[in-house]
């Protein structure tokens, strides 16, 4: 066993030379890989072809497979490892504790997809919520766009992981809030040349004026609610 996770990785990246890859994933290993299928084009390596023979067999079945076909395995199996990765990131577990225990124990509650499965700069998170949730990816990576786009979430790399995490900030609302009067000005300023280009005197230009008196209102009203919620909050003692 050795710290070959990263070489892999390297090497899926060097798409010149490989037209394909083979893994063991199976579906019945981690929820996570609950919808893997038997041929994928892998878009996070180039878009190469990813092959899973194994994805529909059973842990059963694998070792069947092995005892009566006499398959050469690793003999850390043989010594309480259930799920064989890189060294920093594996260890033997306890009989009847979950196959998976033994990668990345240090991080609690934490999907725990190895690196070369993950989608490292196209969106791991969402692909690791979709099969959590049971939402279909499509809709967990709008979700999440879509929260990113309006400030409600940022995301970054937390230090000494794989992946990457969403942080939400303590005063979410308010930080959304001054965003969005930022917003604002913008449309501010594009019902004004929706005002002119139209006329103020014409039916549409009647109604662009009217949205812009609208927008003006809140433009003008947010700092002061701002203020009234700050002061609240602190009313609050949080």
């Amino acid at each position: 066993m050795t710290d070959a996770g990263g070489a892999v990785v390297e090497s899926l990246g060097s798409t010149g030379n490989l037209d394909a890859w083979i893994t063991g994933l199976r579906r019945d290993q981690w929820a996570t890989r609950t919808n893997i299928r038997k041929v994928e084009i892998d878009h996070d390596h180039g878009g190469i072809v990813k092959l899973a023979p194994l994805a529909d067999w059973t842990e059963d079945e694998v070792w069947d497979y092995i005892r009566t076909n006499d398959v050469p395995y690793n003999e850390l199996y043989d010594k309480g490892y259930k799920s064989i990765g890189c060294a920093p990131c594996t260890r033997p577990v306890a009989e009847g504790q979950d196959p998976r225990a033994g990668r990345w124990w240090w991080e609690t509650g934490a999907p725990k997809e190895c690196g070369m499965h993950c989608a490292l700069e196209t969106g791991g998170f969402e692909h690791e919520l979709a099969a959590l949730l049971g939402a279909s990816p499509a809709a967990i990576s709008g979700a999440v766009r879509y929260l990113g786009q309006v400030g409600m979430i940022s995301r970054e790399r937390e230090p000494g992981s794989r992946r990457d995490v969403y942080l939400v900030l303590d005063d979410i609302w308010y930080e959304v809030s001054v965003r969005q009067d930022q917003v604002l000005a913008r449309w501010v300023s594009a019902a004004r040349d929706g005002v002119e280009v139209l006329g103020p005197r014409t039916p549409a230009g009647k109604r662009v004026a009217d949205s812009l008196d609208f927008f003006l209102f809140l433009e003008q009203e947010m700092p002061a609610l701002l203020e009234r919620w700050r002061a609240h909050r602190a009313a609050r003692g949080t």
